[in-house]
């Protein structure tokens, strides 16, 4: 059966839900063609200004240490183009939130599905049988090195005590799984 997953970034037809990759849900588009350098110049308030050219206000904003025209309309009044200021500080504001919100978003995913990885490999070491309980330990804190001995010993189905002796008789200390 072909399974149909509406996401914001697009559809994704899949014959397994699981193959659904979490990135295509947060591919958000930017609302401006801004990198995020210029957005951030944008964002802060001391960066624009407007000026007065004897016949309008103009009004400009400051990336890089070099002051551009921000707008090609020309202001009757300074009020107007305060205004617009204002309210594209808030448009820009919003937008940098977006975009720091979807990163943050990709990374812990990414952590995420790292971790379910390694969980994966945590259980593939489990249901080796030709390899001993030290080797076995070994491996899973190579791969996970704040593994807690109370969660080896769970995976392994033997005591704590018996996975310290492991982890003393190798000299590793490594410290509890959080």
């Amino acid at each position: 059966m072909l399974a149909t997953i509406l996401f914001f970034g697009g559809i994704v037809k899949d014959s397994k839900l699981q193959r659904a990759r979490v990135s295509t849900y947060f591919n958000i588009k930017p609302m401006h063609g801004y990198s995020n350098t210029e957005l951030i110049y944008r964002c802060e308030p001391t960066n624009h200004k407007i000026l007065y050219d004897g016949f309008s206000y103009r009004w400009f904003v400051k990336i890089d240490n070099t002051w551009e025209i921000q707008s090609i309309i020309l202001y009757d009044t300074y009020k107007t183009a305060y205004a617009h200021i204002k309210f594209w500080l808030s448009k820009y504001n919003k937008e940098m939130n977006n975009r720091n919100n979807a990163e943050a978003v990709k990374e812990y995913f990414s952590k995420m599905e790292d971790e379910a990885i390694k969980d994966k490999k945590l259980y593939e070491i489990v249901r080796e049988y030709d390899i001993k309980t030290k080797e076995k330990i070994i491996q899973m804190m190579s791969l996970k090195p704040n593994i807690s001995s109370n969660r080896i010993s769970e995976l392994l189905h033997v005591s704590i005590r018996s996975v310290e002796r492991h982890r003393k008789s190798l000299n590793i200390n490594y410290g509890k799984e959080r």
